[in-house]
C-alpha cells in the first residue's frame, strides 16, 4: 500500500525495501545523588560493556539551579555514579 502511494503521490520512480535487525543494550535508570542535586543516569549493558550517560533534562535543569556550566554538571552526576 504504501509503495502505490509513493508511485502515485511522488516523483519517484523506484523503491528500495530492506529488512533490518536492531540490537540494543539493556537499560536501567540510576538516581544519584550530587553536591547540586539529585539526577537520573541511563546505566547500558552489553555483553560485560557498561555505559553511563547522565539524562539530559536533568543535567539541564540541575545546571539551571547551580548556576554551573552543562558540562561541570554532567562530571558531577558522573563523579556520583562512580562513587556507588
Amino acid at each position: 500500500a504504501l509503495v502505490q502511494i509513493l508511485f502515485a503521490e511522488t516523483g519517484t520512480i523506484g523503491v528500495r525495501r530492506q529488512l533490518v535487525q536492531r540490537h540494543t543494550m539493556q537499560r536501567e535508570i540510576v538516581k544519584v545523588m550530587t553536591e547540586f542535586g539529585e539526577a537520573r543516569v541511563k546505566v547500558t549493558n552489553w555483553q560485560g560493556t557498561t555505559k553511563a550517560h547522565p539524562e539530559y533534562e536533568d543535567v539541564a535543569a540541575l545546571a539551571g539551579r547551580a548556576g554551573i556550566s552543562y558540562s561541570h554538571a554532567v562530571q558531577a552526576i558522573l563523579a556520583a555514579y562512580q562513587s556507588l
